[in-house]
């Protein structure tokens, strides 16, 4: 008992610590409009290739993340930025979106790009909430776990084949950080938007510090750790 009680005080810690960035935008000035020029200065790009890998991936999420800040911006925000509603529901709404785009980083073109790029077939991906889908209202950690489903499974002699697997969904969250980073950094600026998404690409292998069990079938670090035992 006093066990769980430690990690229950732990794990509200973390928490707490993530969800202050988000708080900063919320308790910040109502600024929500930014300068045109520096809008501007962010070009939207669509790759595409056959594979659908990361760092194709990462330029066609993040150009999206750009057309929906626009929208939003031209056609709410210049209507009721002023409004503690209106925001608030934005902000959880965006929360919600920045968890799907990362996922779709993750699972599509992390685990999905490894394993066509091995030349076998991806059965599909699943969404699923985490704890109980509360954080998305308070706090910048993804509410919501993705997992992408194989037919084909890998023998005990390619376990360098199942490492590469098992740890691509967080190798394509690091280029999606890395990507949205670079992207904003010649115009100086990062939208609270794109450091919301940055911000979850970036804390997601630390996030599998609180998720992380033997106990938890199908989880990335801890098939990675099995694997390295073999």
């Amino acid at each position: 008992m006093t066990t769980n009680k430690k990690l229950t005080r732990q794990l509200t810690l973390v928490c707490l610590c993530l969800g202050v960035p988000w708080y900063a935008y919320a308790l910040g000035k109502p600024c929500y409009k930014h300068p045109t020029s520096k809008q501007e200065g962010i070009a939207k790009t669509w790759l595409f290739d056959r594979y659908w890998s990361p760092y194709a991936a990462a330029s066609l999420l993040m150009s999206t993340r750009a057309c929906l800040n626009a929208v939003e911006d031209q056609w709410l925000l210049d209507r009721a930025g002023h409004s503690l509603g209106v925001r608030y529901t934005t902000a959880v709404i965006n929360n919600l979106v920045n968890d799907l785009v990362m996922l779709t980083a993750h699972e599509v073109n992390g685990h999905g790009f490894r394993q066509r790029s091995y030349n076998k077939p991806v059965a599909g991906y699943g969404l699923s909430p985490k704890f109980k889908l509360i954080t998305p209202f308070f706090t910048p950690v993804n509410g919501l776990g993705g997992v992408a489903y194989y037919t084909i499974w890998y023998s005990p002699e390619t376990a360098d084949l199942e490492l590469l697997l098992a740890i691509a969904g967080n190798e394509a969250n690091a280029i999606l950080a890395h990507e949205i980073l670079f992207k904003n950094f010649k115009v100086g600026y990062l939208d609270h938007r794109d450091y919301n998404l940055f911000f979850k690409a970036f804390t997601n292998l630390l996030g599998y510090l609180m998720v992380t069990s033997p106990d938890q079938p199908g989880d990335d670090i801890q098939t990675y750790l099995h694997t390295i035992q073999k």
